[in-house]
């Protein structure tokens, strides 16, 4: 406040006006900038001229309301303004311990709902009794905890340590985490999940009565925790639309994932039989195949018949070869075949006549 500033800065800071400082003396100096003067005063004086008009103004107005009301009715409205400025600050404090009241109750709600939602049965978890407790043994087997999680909190009884339910529920908190703890009891199910969810409902309860001391009213708890089962309420609700939404979705997709693969097994050739293949020629027999030519289809059976015509004429018109014939049977029928080592032909009808001439005639010289 004792550095120096423009008067016009000043003004605008503090709320005065020009006159308002040349009408009180303040002490001002003039600087220039690029050939412009301006004034410059201290901060502490404009501070000071601030307060001092602003006490002035308010006893001109007190003046004025008690010439106006009396010294009787002017106390009144003091009395009354007072009343109404702590009424407010009540309000807003009642609302922010209805707020904070009302998260606590749900956050409550919610965890309890998440653990009940594990549970087989339709009936919500027993709220755990105040100072229940269990042997060293089956709290760490139940919780999940080690001997050293378990250091400073239990109790010995006798000779044997007993834990509080509440505190190992915190310490499996603490060590686990809440979704862990949440997935952890819904897997093993029994004592775990019972344990858990009783004192999830134990929270719940003292949370809602204590939710009380937002209000003075007596059924204030029982308005805080209905709110707040209607606030989890409705967030399940949506989430559960969502979930069917999801649901409905990934029916769809697998339908037309079964189409897709249905009309393509039905489009897929069926690789179960294939076209038999031409038998291939015995290594054993004494007489190779004769290759039979494709049927063609249209009009070019005739002209495959007319080539073999002029291969047959030009076969005829041929120089005599000598070849080694061979002598099969095929059915009963004697036939001669040609030798060849690219192809065979078959004996014409006459040779074959005179060959079966030529060899009765042999059997007759010999008998």
């Amino acid at each position: 406040a004792g550095e120096t500033m423009s008067a016009s800065n000043a003004c605008a800071q503090y709320g005065i006006t020009m006159d308002e400082l040349a009408a009180a003396g303040v002490e001002c100096q003039y600087r220039s900038c690029h050939g412009n003067s301006y004034a410059v005063v201290k901060g502490s004086d404009c501070a000071a001229l601030a307060a001092k008009l602003k006490a002035e103004r308010a006893a001109a107005a007190t003046a004025k309301l008690v010439e106006e009301l009396g010294e009787e009715g002017y106390q009144a409205k003091l009395a009354d303004e007072a009343a109404k400025k702590a009424a407010a600050a009540k309000d807003a404090s009642d609302q922010a311990a209805k707020a904070a009241a009302l998260s606590s109750v749900k956050a409550a709600a919610k965890d309890l709902l998440e653990v009940a939602g594990c549970c087989s049965s339709a009936k919500l978890p027993s709220k755990t009794p105040n100072g229940r407790t269990e042997p060293k043994a089956s709290a760490k087997a139940t919780f999940h905890l080690t001997e050293s999680d378990l250091n400073g909190e239990g109790e010995k009884v006798g000779a044997r340590w007993q834990y509080e339910v509440r505190a190992l529920v915190r310490l499996a908190e603490r060590k686990h985490g809440k979704a862990e703890l949440r997935a952890l009891a819904q897997r093993e199910k029994g004592s775990l999940l019972q344990l858990y969810g009783g004192e999830l409902r134990r929270r719940f309860d003292e949370a809602a009565s204590s939710s009380s001391t937002a209000s003075s009213s007596s059924s204030s708890s029982s308005m805080i925790r209905d709110e707040a089962v209607r606030s989890v309420l409705a967030e399940l609700r949506a989430q559960r639309t969502a979930a069917l939404a999801q649901l409905t979705k990934a029916e769809t997709s697998i339908a037309h994932a079964e189409k897709l693969l249905a009309a393509g097994e039905s489009s897929s050739p069926d690789t179960t039989s294939s076209p038999s293949s031409p038998a291939s020629p015995s290594l054993i027999t004494s007489t190779p195949p004769v290759a039979t030519p494709a049927k063609a289809k249209g009009k070019a059976p005739a002209k495959i018949k007319r080539a073999a015509d002029e291969d047959e004429d030009e076969e005829d018109n041929e120089a005599p070869i000598d070849l080694t014939c061979t002598v099969t049977r095929d059915h009963g029928t004697r036939k001669r075949r040609k030798a060849s080592a690219v192809t065979y032909k078959e004996d014409s009808d006459e040779e074959e006549e005179e060959f079966l001439a030529h060899e009765s005639a042999s059997g007759d010289e010999s008998e």
